[in-house]
């Protein structure tokens, strides 16, 4: 054996699933056979030398992991979580578990001589490190995520080939920043607490079209039929029926601009420059803000905490945020 079958099984978000490519394709690098289960990505399986496949249905899952020398699993997957608490321990020690959050001690393995047994002896070279993988994914709080995914596999998986870099490939009939004056408003996320509003969005939109760029938005299909109501025709908002249209649309626009969201980790990894809205000055430097490329956040001045919820909104201003737009963008 020269090679691993891997199989890779990160959080099921687009976020997660982009900065997860980076674990992929350093393993790739490192001549190992490489399947990332994701299925937001994998419409772009095309982009990447690995393989990326739709998340398979949970009755099927464990069967077809049997076909995998090595299994990487976010210990926090929709397939984990809907097990107990024994069922979940008895998954550690068959699959190994990672988390971009926390990873509990008892699914904390060595793996070593389950591996051994598995795959021989003689194939531990090729395996000692990854056998010992389980571990949240966070080294130094000041680095983004991306930093963090790749000292996992610098530090942790001891991987000899092991850069930040994912190996994307966007086919040459898309024209990089095409539409120069095109900026892509993301006015949504997976949390509403971390949505800076659409109104304030609306706002932004006007003010950006004000000054000769052409504001657009972008939601997923679920949010669609609300977002045609809030923009009534002012401003385009395309259907983007799977993640590879919006990464396209994306990679020939001018700019991002969002709440913290998996749409600022798409446009950053194809060099995109991206303005990540953020709840707090304290994140300014926050672990989840994008990892490539030309980017910014920006933050309310202050926030204060009544009757149990923090309020932002009302301390970043439009103008705020649109000259951090300018200062981004050199515009």
């Amino acid at each position: 054996m020269n090679q691993l079958k891997i199989a890779l099984i990160p959080l099921q978000r687009l976020g997660d699933g982009v900065i997860s490519l980076v674990l992929a394709n350093n393993l790739h690098l490192n001549n190992h056979s490489v399947t990332m289960f994701h299925s937001l990505m994998q419409p772009i399986n095309d982009w990447f030398e690995f393989k990326i496949s739709a998340y398979p249905d949970h009755d099927k899952l464990e069967n077809i992991l049997e076909g995998y020398d090595i299994v990487l699993m976010d210990m926090c997957i929709p397939y984990v979580l809907s097990k107990s608490r024994k069922e979940q321990e008895a998954l550690s020690k068959k699959y190994i578990f990672y988390a971009v959050g926390r990873l509990q001690t008892a699914f904390t393995h060595d793996h070593t001589e389950r591996l051994v047994t598995r795959l021989g002896q003689v194939s531990l070279p090729l395996f000692e490190h990854i056998a010992k993988g389980c571990r949240t994914i966070k080294y130094d709080r000041k680095d983004s995520m991306v930093d963090n995914m790749t000292h996992y596999c610098q530090r942790t998986l001891q991987l000899k080939h092991a850069s930040n870099q994912t190996g994307i490939k966007i086919p040459d009939s898309f024209q990089f920043n095409k539409q120069n004056k095109r900026v892509v408003i993301a006015p949504t996320s997976s949390l509403e607490k971390k949505n800076w509003g659409a109104k304030s969005f609306v706002s932004l939109a006007r003010l950006l079209k004000d000054n000769g760029f052409e504001p657009v938005f972008a939601v997923s299909i679920s949010e669609w039929p609300e977002w045609v109501q809030i923009i009534n025709n002012e401003f385009n908002l395309p259907r983007f029926d799977t993640v590879k249209l919006y990464a396209e649309y994306l990679y020939e626009s001018a700019c991002l601009i969002g709440n913290d969201s998996g749409g600022g980790h798409m446009a950053s990894l194809m060099g995109v420059p991206v303005l990540t809205i953020v709840t707090s000055p304290k994140k300014l430097s926050y672990k989840w803000r994008p990892g490539w490329g030309s980017n910014a956040v920006v933050a309310p001045y202050f926030t204060f905490k009544f009757m149990g919820r923090r309020h932002w909104r009302p301390f970043l201003s439009v103008n705020k945020v649109f000259t951090e737009f300018k200062q981004l963008t050199g515009q």
